[in-house]
C-alpha cells in the first residue's frame, strides 16, 4: 500500500540507511544525487546492514505469528 511504502521509506531515513524521494521530486538529477551520496558515504551501507541485522534478530514473520498465537491463547 501507499502508506506502507511511505512508512518504510521514513524508517530507512530515520536509521540513516538511505533517502526518500517523493514521486513528484524524482528526476534523473535527483536520482543521480542520491546514488552519488550513497556511493560516497559508506555510513549509509553500514546503517542498512545494522538495521537488517536488528530486524533479523527479532525473529521475522514466524516470531510475529508466535506472539499473536500466545496472545490469543492468553485471551489478550
Amino acid at each position: 500500500s501507499h502508506y506502507e511504502r511511505q512508512y518504510n521509506a521514513a524508517s530507512v531515513v530515520k536509521v540513516q540507511a538511505g533517502f526518500s524521494l517523493a514521486t513528484k521530486d524524482l528526476t534523473p538529477e535527483a536520482l543521480r544525487d542520491v546514488v552519488r551520496a550513497l556511493k560516497d558515504h559508506s555510513s549509509y551501507a553500514q546503517h542498512a546492514r545494522e538495521a537488517g541485522e536488528q530486524l533479523l534478530s527479532l525473529g521475522g514473520l514466524s516470531r510475529i505469528v508466535e506472539i499473536l498465537q500466545e496472545e490469543v491463547v492468553k485471551g489478550g
